[in-house]
């Protein structure tokens, strides 16, 4: 605001202080004394120097290149779902609004033409099944010791390495919501710390373990066994995505 006071007595150079006092209270909504303002254009210098230097307007040069950096742009476009990006590799990013974006989820893996030639026999599938008897399960890797990046500080805090230890945990669901699958947890140990005089067969999940807390296909058709009978007679549909540890063919399932 001391900036702006500055400034617009610059620009108005035979403004008293009373009229002054009254463009704050309509500009800033504020009442401040003659005092504060007289105080504020003794040092006008230092106020206006300061918003220049801290000014972050940033001038747009005009192409020294322009008919390169069009194929530059053209190429960018051609390549940026094929290999990630760097400012080294893009000079003119700022100039076409070509920014850092992180690659989020799988959807670039998906090709849209098999999905439409596919949605038909799914929903024909799903016809077949009432929504409470449509299950969907995934996994999702949990690394929880895995601090934040941000905090709060009084400095900039150094960084330090990631603490990539992780557990799996497979998560499965009814389409009502109405059955809400116990989780199974997927650790790298077979018998954890924590669960030291615990009986592991009271926990409000199931437990298993490998040396990279990963889902593999044995672990899954133990999970897909263990669900089937779970159902109890249910005729029901399992939905999973088509993970290599995923075996298209479980034997002995009576209920899914």
């Amino acid at each position: 605001m001391r900036s702006a006071i500055c400034e617009h007595k610059k620009e108005n150079s035979t403004i008293s202080q009373k009229d002054m006092q009254a463009w704050v209270q309509q500009k800033f909504d504020l009442t401040i004394s003659q005092s504060t303002i007289s105080n504020t254009l003794k040092r006008a210098s230092k106020y206006l120097s300061n918003e220049m230097k801290n000014s972050d307007v940033k001038r747009h040069k005009s192409a020294k290149y322009p008919d390169l950096e069009k194929v530059l742009y053209e190429w960018f476009f051609q390549m940026k779902d094929k290999v990630n990006m760097s400012e080294e590799i893009i000079q003119g990013k700022a100039r076409y609004g070509i920014k850092s974006y992180r690659r989020f989820g799988e959807s670039g893996s998906v090709i849209m033409e098999n999905i439409e030639n596919a949605l038909p026999g799914i929903r024909s599938k799903l016809d077949q099944f009432q929504l409470k008897d449509i299950y969907n399960m995934d996994e999702t890797g949990l690394f929880y010791r895995w601090e934040a990046d941000h905090s709060l500080a009084t400095k900039q805090l150094e960084g330090c390495k990631k603490d990539k230890e992780r557990i799996t945990v497979v998560v499965c669901c009814n389409g009502d919501g109405s059955d809400k699958v116990p989780f199974w947890v997927i650790g790298k140990y077979a018998n954890p710390t924590c669960f030291k005089n615990m009986n592991m067969n009271n926990l409000n999940c199931k437990y298993r373990s490998n040396k990279k807390a990963w889902m593999t296909g044995l672990l899954f058709q133990d999970f897909v066994g263990w669900f089937d009978k779970r159902m109890n007679g249910r005729k029901v549909l399992l939905i999973v995505d088509n993970c290599p540890t995923h075996p298209k063919v479980v034997e002995g399932l009576r209920n899914v």
